[in-house]
C-alpha cells in the first residue's frame, strides 16, 4: 500500500471522531514528525513523554523550533491540532502506520517529496478550493532546462527565481538542487558562472537558497515548502561533509511566503521586475468567489475575459515579476486555446511577448493532472524572431505507464525539446564572432525594424498542424 493510500485510510478513520480538516491535520503532522525524527532533526517519538497525542504535538513544537520560518506550525489557524484531538487509539494507529511506512523512499533526496504528495492526496479542501496540484519531478526538470538554465547562463550564480504558486515546494526544491550544482561547477557564459571553489559549504548552500523564492495562498503548504527546503539544504551540507549547528540551520534563508499572489500589494517577494526566471504550475480553475473574481479581472484586464481560468492572470503576473528579457516557463491548462475566454489572451497579449516554446503535453500521462495541459515558455521582451518552436501532439499514451517519466509520449516530448535546445546552442556557438571595429571607422547600426517580428498566434499554429 502506498503512503498516500495509507494516509487517506487513516484520515477516514480519524474523521469518525473529528471533522475532516482536523483529521487531515493530525494524519499529516504525524507523518511530518516521523519524517523529521528519521532524519535526526528531532528526537524519535517513542522518546517523547506523555500520550501519543502529546508526542505528536511535542514533535510539531520541536520542528517549529528548528527554524523561525517554521514557527507557524504551532498556530492553530494553520495547524489545527491544538484545540481538538482524536481518541488515543486513533492517534496510536496513525503513529504506528507512519512508523511502518517509508516516508523517504529516495535515500539521496531526503526533501520530503512524499509529504507534498501526501498533503495533496489528503486535503480535498486544498485540491478543490485552492487547486493544489503537485508538479512531478520529470516535468519540473524540463521546465528548468528551458528557462532557468537560460537565465543562469545570462546572469550567473546570483540568479533569482520564483514560483508564485509554489504549493508544497516541488519546483522550489528542484531549483535549489540545480542552483547548488550550477553555483559549484559553473554553467554558461556569465562573467562569474560559479561561486569560488573554496567558499565554505554553509555559505554556498545559503547562496543557493537565496536564489529560490516562492509564494502560495495555502499557509500550511508554505510551511511544508520551507521545511522541505530546509531539510534539503541540510542534506546538501552533509553531502559536503559539513554538519550545521542548530543556530546555523536556523539562520538559513527560506524565502517562501503565504499570500494571494494575484492580488497582494504588500508582499516583498512579489516585487515586480525582480526575477530572472519564473517557473510555475499555476491553478487552472475559475474563481468561484464573485468579489475575488472581479478584483482579479480589474487587476489583469488584458487577459481576463469572459469566464477566465486563473492560469491566464497568473501568466500575466509571472511576466510582470520578470526582469526585462527574463525567462518564464509554465505547465498550464490548454483550455484557453479552445474556448472563448482565451481569445483576447492569445490574439492580443501573447503576441506582445517573445514566445519561445509551445509544447503540447495533453497526450502525456502526468499524475494528478486530469486536465489537458501545455507548456508555454516566453521571455519578457517583444518578439525577437519569426519562429515559435512547437511540439504538437499526435496521439496519447497507449496505456498508463508504470513510470510516468518513461511514458512513450513524454519521452518523445522531452527528447524533441532537448534535441532542439542542443541544436540552438550549437548554432549559437558556431556563429562567427563579430570582428573588432577598425579605428576611425563609422559603426553600422542595426535597423531597429529588422529586429522586431510579429509571431504567429497559437490559433495559427494549431490550424497549420491540423
Amino acid at each position: 500500500m502506498t503512503g498516500i493510500k495509507r494516509g487517506q485510510e487513516l484520515a477516514a478513520q480519524v474523521a469518525r471522531s473529528v471533522d475532516d480538516r482536523l483529521a487531515v491535520a493530525w494524519v499529516h503532522t504525524a507523518a511530518l514528525v516521523q519524517h523529521a525524527a528519521r532524519l535526526g532533526l528531532i528526537p524519535a517519538q517513542q522518546d517523547m513523554p506523555g500520550s501519543t497525542v502529546d508526542s505528536i504535538r511535542a514533535g510539531v513544537e520541536q520542528i517549529a523550533a528548528v527554524h523561525p520560518g517554521l514557527a507557524d506550525l504551532t498556530d492553530p489557524r494553520v495547524t489545527p491540532i491544538w484545540d481538538q484531538k482524536p481518541d488515543e487509539d486513533d492517534a496510536a494507529a496513525i503513529v504506528a502506520a507512519w512508523r511502518d511506512t517509508d516516508l523517504n523512499p529516495l535515500r539521496h533526496r531526503p526533501d520530503g517529496y512524499l509529504l507534498g504528495d501526501l498533503y495533496q492526496g489528503l486535503s480535498v479542501e486544498a485540491r478543490k478550493g485552492r487547486a493544489l496540484c503537485q508538479t512531478p519531478q520529470f516535468i519540473t526538470d524540463l521546465l528548468l532546462d528551458i528557462s532557468y538554465d537560460h537565465a543562469y547562463r545570462e546572469h550567473g550564480p546570483h540568479i533569482r527565481m520564483i514560483d508564485p504558486s509554489c504549493g508544497t515546494g516541488h519546483i522550489l526544491v528542484e531549483s535549489l538542487i540545480r542552483g547548488h550544482i550550477r553555483q559549484r561547477h559553473g554553467f554558461g557564459r556569465a562573467e562569474a558562472p560559479a561561486i569560488p571553489w573554496r567558499t565554505p559549504a554553509l555559505e554556498r548552500v545559503a547562496a543557493a537558497l537565496e536564489t529560490v523564492h516562492g509564494v502560495d495562498l495555502d499557509p500550511y503548504a508554505v510551511l511544508l515548502a520551507r521545511y522541505r527546503l530546509l531539510v534539503m539544504a541540510r542534506a546538501l551540507l552533509r553531502g559536503d561533509r559539513a554538519t550545521p549547528t542548530a543556530s546555523e540551520l536556523a539562520a538559513l534563508p527560506l524565502n517562501v511566503a503565504a499570500a494571494d499572489s494575484l492580488l497582494a500589494t504588500d508582499e516583498p517577494l512579489l516585487t515586480r521586475g525582480a526575477y530572472h526566471a519564473v517557473v510555475a504550475n499555476p491553478p487552472y480553475i475559475t474563481c468561484k468567489d464573485k468579489a475575488t473574481n472581479e478584483a482579479i479581472r480589474a487587476r489583469y484586464p488584458e487577459v481576463c475575459h469572459s469566464k477566465f481560468s486563473l492560469a491566464l492572470p497568473f501568466h500575466a503576473l509571472m511576466t510582470e515579476l520578470l526582469v526585462p528579457g527574463g525567462w518564464c516557463a509554465q505547465l498550464t491548462a490548454n483550455s484557453f486555446m479552445k474556448r472563448e475566454f482565451g481569445k483576447r489572451y492569445v490574439e492580443q497579449w501573447l503576441t506582445r511577448l517573445d514566445l519561445r516554446w509551445v509544447i503540447d503535453t495533453s497526450g502525456a500521462y502526468i499524475p494528478g493532472h486530469g486536465t489537458p495541459t501545455v507548456i508555454l515558455v516566453n521571455r519578457n521582451q517583444p518578439p525577437a524572431a519569426e519562429t515559435v518552436h512547437a511540439v504538437l501532439g499526435v496521439r496519447g499514451e497507449p496505456s498508463r505507464p508504470a513510470d510516468p517519466a518513461q511514458g512513450v509520449v513524454w519521452r518523445a516530448i522531452a527528447s524533441a525539446v532537448r534535441e532542439k535546445e542542443a541544436f540552438i546552442k550549437l548554432a549559437a556557438a558556431l556563429n562567427p564572432i563579430e570582428p573588432a571595429p577598425v579605428p576611425g571607422s563609422v559603426p553600422v547600426l542595426p535597423d531597429p525594424g529588422a529586429t522586431s517580428f510579429e509571431q504567429p498566434s497559437l490559433f495559427d499554429l494549431l490550424e497549420s498542424a491540423a
